[in-house]
């Protein structure tokens, strides 16, 4: 198995975005255990690539819109199953 740890911690921005909502770089860098400008770096091109937002009000970043079609996708392809009473 090939291992790319760049890819590794893009998603694992990506999913603690998604586990804990909007949060400021220093915080994502804290929980990830990863240098500060590493972390500026995985947010510039996620953001670059729409799947993060930074909103400069609060300084935090949110998951992006890009991040829509992906759900939707996963949703099509795993159809909650229909329970019947």
């Amino acid at each position: 198995m090939t291992h790319i740890p760049a890819l590794r911690r893009g998603l694992a921005v990506l999913s603690l975005l998604a586990k804990d909502g909007p949060m400021a770089a220093a915080t994502i860098a804290h929980e990830l255990n990863l240098p500060r400008s590493t972390t500026y770096h995985l947010l510039a091109e996620h953001s670059a690539a729409g799947f993060v937002v930074h909103k400069p009000d609060d300084k935090k970043y949110a998951l992006g819109e890009a991040v829509v079609p992906l759900a939707e996708a996963f949703h099509r392809h795993h159809p909650p199953a229909v329970h019947s009473g």
